[in-house]
């Protein structure tokens, strides 16, 4: 059964779930830009726990007017509730003070690191196996990442003084990762609505928690209407829409060829950052682009192992057999 998703998965072509991943990146490149600008008027914690209880409530009226309840069993309750825990509190708490304590750069370039635990965490766990080609794909998109990053502007370069930030980023994107992998059992049977609405709910309990010294030193009337709005794209659209388009990519084509997308998001904020805040775009940050642009196409294009594509046969002669 396991490795029958498995060869699906890397059997799908592109399609629907592609673009709609490429349009997630959109909306995360242009979530750093948002962030940046709420984070000038809200407190960081008070800013995620408050978008993160709003996605969960959102989604979670979602599922109860699409799928007419919110019925989960005993078991999924505890695989949800520890996916939900590490993917959303630890993570998000991981990565707000790990940006707040590192460089823009170094943390962009622990971010990028993210798809190659997946294929790590994946391999491991024997969730996928992938080619050579794509084990390249994965390493060309790092290097592309790191391109972008440098042709930015920006250092990669660890000292005494990023060391806590960095650790805690580079922690933050292997929660992530764990995340990812670990959400692909339960969307074999349930749909991504109902797999991301309770994981991010039970993320955004302990979150919100955590949050609440911040919640209650902030000044919200102070926050413009500005602030506001890049509160709810951060929410609706960073997580509400981001989420479940995730959640989706890990059911159909895979926890790597989905995550391999997360690094085109450096090159979307790029772009971004060209139209609205007219950063220039050198000749190291469009090889960059490039290259990711290559890796991505590397890993997603050629999925199925010559394994697989064997087994495969194998089973299609004894079923024609039977």
């Amino acid at each position: 059964m396991e490795d029958d998703v498995q060869s699906k998965a890397a059997g799908v072509e592109f399609g629907a779930v592609d673009l709609a991943l490429t349009g997630v990146m959109l909306v995360w490149g242009g979530n750093m830009i948002a962030v940046k600008l709420a984070l000038t008027e809200i407190n960081p914690m008070a800013f995620n726990a408050l978008r993160f209880a709003l996605a969960s409530v959102t989604m979670l009226t979602i599922l109860l007017i699409t799928e007419r309840d919110l019925k989960v069993t005993g078991r999924e309750w505890r695989w949800l509730l520890m996916t939900g825990f590490l993917g959303n509190t630890v993570y998000q708490v991981l990565f707000i003070n790990g940006i707040n304590l590192s460089t823009a750069g170094n943390t962009a370039f622990m971010v990028a690191t993210s798809p190659m635990w997946v294929a790590v965490m994946s391999s491991l766990w024997g969730d996928e196996r992938l080619t050579r080609r794509q084990w390249k794909g994965v390493l060309l998109s790092l290097v592309g990442a790191a391109l972008v990053i440098f042709g930015a502007g920006h250092r990669i370069a660890v000292s005494s003084g990023t060391l806590f930030g960095d650790a805690l980023t580079l922690v933050g994107a292997i929660c992530w990762a764990g995340y990812t992998v670990m959400t692909r059992p339960a969307l074999a049977h349930r749909s991504p609505l109902r797999v991301t609405s309770y994981a991010m709910a039970f993320g955004s309990i302990p979150l919100v928690l955590v949050s609440i010294p911040h919640m209650r030193a902030q000044d919200w009337q102070s926050v413009s209407l500005t602030g506001w709005m890049m509160l709810l794209y951060g929410s609706l659209g960073a997580l509400v829409m981001g989420y479940l388009v995730w959640g989706w990519g890990v059911r159909v084509i895979g926890s790597t060829r989905t995550a391999i997308y997360n690094n085109l998001t450096p090159v979307v904020a790029g772009v971004f950052g060209y139209i609205i805040l007219a950063e220039q775009w050198t000749l190291m940050r469009g090889t960059g682009a490039a290259a990711i642009l290559v890796g991505v196409y590397l890993v997603r294009s050629r999925g199925r192992s010559r394994r697989l594509q064997s087994q495969s046969a194998r089973e299609r002669s004894q079923a024609d057999a039977i």
